[in-house]
């Protein structure tokens, strides 16, 4: 496996493991309306190659010319109440590779271009696969900077994990 920085070309692969992490993660967690309307559709594969051009903390997991998963951050846009310079937007792994390492190889991947200083993620309240691997890998849960986050039609708690060096 090897960790690289996204290219335009990798968007259409991003976006089909994103909507199948959305399945996946969040089945129980949002309704299934929501969920059905969250495809691959030629906009957000447009909107993740917008994303990968001018985001440098664009970052994959490939293997055997796949990829497999990745990982979005840079600079803290999500809230200015959470005194942190960077964040993780999104962290999301091909089902099938899941508990392999490849979630924590893109976090130390993202952690090395930041410079290993504190940065910041949001979960969804609810999904406790994703809380249970940010707690192993070093995350400790701040419900001070818990917000809620809101998609189309659906508002949902996202809770917090900092990551401090």
């Amino acid at each position: 496996m090897i960790i690289r920085k996204a290219k335009p070309k990798d968007a259409k692969r991003v976006a089909e493991i994103n909507v199948i992490g959305w399945h996946t993660a969040y089945k129980d967690l949002v309704p299934d309306d929501f969920l059905a309307k969250w495809q691959v559709t030629d906009r957000r594969i447009e909107r993740f190659c917008e994303k990968i051009k001018e985001k440098a903390d664009f970052f994959v997991a490939e293997q055997e010319g796949q990829v497999i998963g990745y990982l979005h951050g840079g600079k803290n846009v999500e809230n200015a109440n959470i005194p942190f310079e960077y964040e993780v937007y999104s962290l999301y792994i091909d089902p099938e590779f899941q508990r392999h390492g490849v979630g924590t190889a893109l976090m130390k991947r993202f952690e090395k271009e930041i410079g290993a200083v504190s940065f910041f993620l949001h979960a969804m309240k609810g999904n406790q696969k994703a809380m249970r691997f940010y707690a192993k890998i070093g995350g400790k849960r701040t419900k001070k900077y818990d917000i809620d986050k809101t998609w189309g039609d659906v508002t949902r708690r996202i809770e917090a994990f900092v990551f401090s060096h």
